[in-house]
């Protein structure tokens, strides 16, 4: 095979992937699938801010190793709550956090589609 003969063949290849792999078409898709992720998110941190508020009392009532123990459990709930939320994992939520609290976009985007929720 020439080199000319190959070249032809990568570019039609990236040609390919310009049409099929990179079409506007898609775009949408991953921007709604990651749009349906920070909506899953927002209701997992509506349930633990719900958990915390109810935690947040007895802990700041409790001394020491009675503190202790019922901040453990308030994360094991607080843990459970993101779990029970469909389409987000605890890992997941933990990175969205993550980035919300380091990526101006980020969260720009969240506030977006809370807005939007609210709206509705």
């Amino acid at each position: 095979m020439t080199l000319r003969a190959l070249l032809k063949i990568c570019v039609a290849a990236l040609v390919g992937l310009a049409i099929f792999g990179f079409s506007s078409d898609r775009e949408p898709a991953i921007g709604e699938a990651e749009d349906r992720k920070l909506e899953a998110f927002i209701e997992a941190a509506a349930a633990v801010d719900s958990v915390m508020a109810a935690w947040q009392p007895k802990i700041a009532g409790a001394d020491g190793d009675r503190a202790e123990s019922l901040r453990l459990r308030a994360n094991d709930e607080i843990r459970a709550s993101i779990e029970q939320v469909d389409g987000i994992s605890f890992a997941e939520y933990r990175d969205i956090r993550r980035a919300i609290a380091t990526d101006p976009e980020m969260l720009a985007r969240v506030t977006d589609i809370m807005r939007r929720q609210h709206q509705n």
